[in-house]
């Protein structure tokens, strides 16, 4: 995998809560449960934060020529 794991920082079964290191696999290797990704919301938080907003689409103005497809 990618050194940069974006905003992931495990993996973490299903069924019994044992984590794994972000690599290249789907199950459990003590219960065979299903790997989900455990992302870091603090990071993202963070992040999204940090990045000014778009407007809303109902603040976008459509000149309306462009509305009507001219």
């Amino acid at each position: 995998m990618q050194n940069s794991s974006g905003f992931m920082k495990a993996l973490k079964c299903r069924e019994c809560g044992r984590e794994y290191p972000l690599a290249a696999t789907h199950v459990c290797e003590f219960d065979f449960g299903p790997l989900e990704v455990v992302y870091d919301y603090e990071r993202i938080k963070k992040s999204s934060a940090a990045q000014p907003s778009l407007p809303a689409a109902n603040d976008v103005a459509i000149p309306r020529a462009a509305a009507c497809g001219l």
